[in-house]
């Protein structure tokens, strides 16, 4: 009977098709504007996570420009005190060399200039942090510059800091080998100085050492340089955006 009346009412049949297709059509597009619902969700949720992660990136490579300013600055006072002791040493020596008395006021500030004591306290925790996120910032920064140049220059300070104090602690192990046999530090201030510039060893340690930091004090230059040229206008760059 019903099947009857569904072949012989056809506009019935007609509507009843309608309803069914706008069913299907209303939950097709319900289904889709729910995809792209998720999926613009999930980009934007992804587009601020990429900023948030970039923008953590950018901070810590300001903060790590921050630390090599600073670091600069210790190191550069590090070797000119080396430098200055280096320098009191060759003028004590051309004195000796010349007629065989030192000046007070040079013995002074020989004596005083050295042994200087200094362990290198440097803050590496930033270098640390910087290197550890290498494979982040190429990951979300196409812009590999300031990278390199800060990677550059802490690689060169730490070439500098590790020489400086190499150069230190030899030059405490002199020392305290003549005091082993001569009582170095009982002695008066001249006739300390005296045996420090006629021992070979220190002699040559000295010679050594003029060249080592003269080397160092050279790769700061260059350092600093870098800093001064490339990070510093990249880092203001990254401030300035």
């Amino acid at each position: 009977m019903d099947s009857n009346n569904r072949k012989k009412n056809p506009i019935a049949s007609f509507f009843r098709l309608l309803v069914e297709t706008r069913w299907v059509f209303t939950f097709s597009a319900s289904a889709t504007a729910t995809i792209i619902g998720i999926s613009l969700t999930f980009g934007i949720n992804s587009c601020r996570e990429r900023q948030r992660v970039r923008g953590e990136l950018e901070k810590s490579m300001v903060q790590a420009s921050e630390n090599l300013l600073e670091r600069l600055e210790e190191t550069h006072e590090w070797v000119e005190i080396i430098q200055r002791e280096n320098r009191l040493y060759e003028l004590a020596d051309s004195f000796l060399k010349a007629d065989g008395d030192i000046p007070d006021s040079v013995v002074t500030d020989f004596v005083n200039s050295i042994p200087y004591i200094r362990l290198s306290a440097f803050d590496h925790d930033f270098e640390k942090i910087f290197r550890g996120s290498y494979q982040l910032w190429q990951q979300y920064n196409s812009n590999d510059d300031l990278r390199y140049y800060i990677a550059s220059c802490f690689d060169g300070l730490n070439v500098v800091e590790e020489t400086c104090q190499e150069m230190t602690d030899e030059m405490l192990t002199q020392i305290e080998e003549i005091n082993k046999t001569d009582n170095l530090f009982l002695l008066p201030k001249k006739d300390r100085i005296n045996l420090l510039l006629k021992s070979h060893h220190f002699r040559f340690f000295m010679a050594v050492r003029a060249v080592k930091m003269q080397i160092a004090a050279n790769i700061l230059e260059e350092v600093q340089s870098e800093y001064d040229t490339y990070v510093v206008p990249l880092v203001r760059e990254i401030q300035e955006n």
